[in-house]
């Protein structure tokens, strides 16, 4: 199984219901509208990514989501994809599709700031809350701040370079 142009969205959680509905935790807030507007995902059975095609779909609160599959009509069903991780094409999850921005298009991207200058690449993004977190080293230590749409002048993807106007002293707080 080749997983090089799929994304992990989430994991299959248990059964809601008899009718084989799942609960599906996502792994970013970001993925919510994704997976809501998907006709099917992608689950791992044996060696092959299975495409399990999607009756409904709805928010249960955060980052669940109630999700029922085509052809999983009861609670024994839908334990058998409990605990699978969900994936799709790294396509559906592009902002080349004229949507938002994701993570995993920013991870290797260099932040230039109007008042700091360069700062490097960024070491790691936490997509895990509702303000991505961006980890970068600065003066010889870890600094972590928030992308957020207010501190972003322009965001170059083919040149992965991301140009900010950070408020002065955000970066120090880090010290």
């Amino acid at each position: 199984m080749n997983l090089e142009e799929y994304i992990e969205i989430g994991v299959i959680g248990k059964a809601k219901s008899f009718k084989g509905e799942v609960f599906f935790h996502l792994k970013s807030l970001e993925f919510k509208n994704v997976v809501t507007r998907a006709d099917a995902l992608k689950i791992p059975i044996g060696n092959k990514l299975v495409s399990y095609p999607i009756a409904n779909c709805y928010e249960k609160n955060g980052n669940t989501l109630v999700v029922k599959f085509n052809g999983i009509d009861s609670k024994d069903m839908a334990e058998l994809i409990k605990n699978k991780t969900v994936y799709l094409p790294f396509e559906h999850t592009s902002s080349a599709k004229g949507e938002e921005l994701y993570s995993h298009e920013l991870a290797n991207c260099k932040i230039v700031d109007k008042n700091y200058g360069n700062l490097g690449k960024i070491k790691y993004i936490d997509n895990s809350t509702p303000q991505l977190l961006v980890f970068i080293d600065f003066k010889g230590s870890e600094a972590i701040f928030p992308l957020n749409d207010s501190f972003i002048q322009e965001i170059n993807l083919q040149e992965e370079i991301i140009y900010t106007a950070l408020p002065q002293g955000i970066l120090e707080i880090n010290e």
